[in-house]
């Protein structure tokens, strides 16, 4: 693998580690982002910052796909979204894609509906398929995609709790009653 740029025709990848497909081990891989990688996708995933990234992958053929099976592990700084502080948290998540050779896969299906717009359903493996061309994919812009899919899009830091009971903002429910909270909504009188 190499630090290479991206074959994206819209924009350049801001995390790119190109694989040929020739070139692949049976060694597991280990990838990590450099600062000026890090600190593009933070401003891509509108989070404060990306402290680390890396992730450990192995690959292996089926027929003309390569699936890739790893690790990721990022280190991240979010904005509470009640207090407003920034907060660190780290995400590790295992993930699997198929990366699939662009002249083995078929134009998705299109349906026209009701309302005349083109549409399709996906289920959720279909999810984790990559495209790749020329014998190459990249596979940091998918692990970028996979940090992407776990960050909390409503991230609440370890002081949420507290500032939002200051505010008034929360209101305390008995744990042993689920129809407590519907009580309370209930006009009075």
């Amino acid at each position: 693998m190499d630090n290479a740029p991206s074959h994206n025709d819209k924009q350049q990848a801001e995390y790119s580690v190109v694989v040929d497909i020739r070139q692949l081990s049976d060694a597991p891989a280990k990838i990590s982002a450099t600062a000026q990688e890090r600190a593009a996708l933070a401003k891509r995933f509108d989070i404060i910052a990306i402290e680390e990234l890396s992730a450990t992958i192995g690959y292996r053929h089926d027929d003309a796909a390569v699936i890739a099976t790893g690790r990721l592990s990022a280190d991240i700084v979010q904005q509470c979204v009640v207090s407003l502080e920034p907060f660190s948290t780290n995400i590790t998540h295992d993930f699997s894609i198929v990366f699939q050779p662009a002249e083995t896969v078929s134009d998705l299906p299109e349906q026209e509906t009701e309302s005349g717009d083109d549409s399709f359903e996906i289920d959720s493996d279909d999810c984790d398929v990559m495209i790749y061309a020329d014998g190459r994919f990249d596979i940091g812009e998918a692990v970028a995609q996979t940090l992407a899919l776990e960050l909390d899009p409503f991230p609440r830091g370890p002081n949420a709790e507290d500032v939002a009971k200051a505010h008034g903002l929360v209101t305390e429910v008995p744990k042993d009653n689920p129809f407590a909270m519907l009580e309370q909504l209930k006009p009075k009188g």
